[in-house]
């Protein structure tokens, strides 16, 4: 007689870390990602502001693309990395929601 049992996969904590640093190429890719994703949300407009003071450069990128409406899809979409995307979505580059990584690594981010 054969014995199985079925084990929950998991993954040590730094993982998470590790994989966004090795995302973060180069600030121009985080550049091009987060405008990417105002493109896929239907944004018809994405301003890229640069600003310097004195308290140090200031990036954003803003689109008035379809944003997260409810606390479920920021919970859904923020709290769980890497969640893949439904077919219904009709993403063109997107795939598991891991993109905006690519900026995590170069300041502070606001969603």
């Amino acid at each position: 007689m054969i014995r199985t049992s079925t084990r929950q996969f998991k993954a040590h904590d730094n993982i998470l870390l590790h994989t966004i640093k090795r995302q973060a190429g180069t600030f121009p890719k985080g550049v091009l990602e987060g405008t990417m994703n105002g493109i896929e949300s239907g944004a018809s407009r994405i301003d890229l502001l640069l600003e310097y003071d004195d308290s140090g450069v200031h990036f954003q990128i803003k689109d008035d693309g379809r944003g997260i409406a409810t606390k479920q899809e920021l919970i859904e979409h923020f709290e769980y990395f890497a969640t893949p995307h439904g077919e219904d979505e009709e993403k063109i580059w997107a795939e598991f929601r891991m993109g905006r990584a690519q900026l995590f690594c170069f300041g502070r981010n606001v969603w």
